[in-house]
């Protein structure tokens, strides 16, 4: 289990989570990192983190920086995001090669839109 969480403060937004990264072989034995980063920055002045199943959330993030979107203002960045996922999360196997289902991945994102003197703002996408 994953916990990742944002807070929206006066002062700013906080983003945390856990190191742990759990990984089940293919006899279903499962054994444990706590060493895995799971708060990464993506382009400027954007962070999120991540929870859920570890191979699609990064399938999405490379998605997210191979995109035109980490050039772009937090705010239109924000506008953007939730369908971008959604579009990207559509090609990735549902099945994987043990024949279950892919579980599910939550992003919390944070940033700031300096162009616009926006404040900080936190979206939250779960597919």
């Amino acid at each position: 289990m994953t916990l990742i969480y944002g807070i929206h403060t006066q002062v700013g937004v906080y983003l945390a989570a856990d190191l742990r990264l759990t990984l089940t072989d293919a006899s279903g034995q499962k054994t444990s990192k706590d060493d895995f980063c799971k708060y990464m920055s993506i382009g400027k002045n954007m962070h999120l983190v991540a929870a859920g199943n570890a191979n699609f959330a990064s399938y999405l993030i490379r998605k997210i920086h191979s995109s035109e979107l980490v050039n772009l203002p937090y705010i239109e960045f924000r506008d953007k995001i939730e369908k971008f996922l959604n579009h990207e999360a559509g090609f990735y196997p549902r099945i994987q090669e043990n024949g279950k289902v892919a579980r599910p991945v939550a992003f919390i994102f944070a940033g700031a839109d300096l162009t616009k003197k926006m404040p900080l703002q936190v979206i939250v996408w779960v597919n």
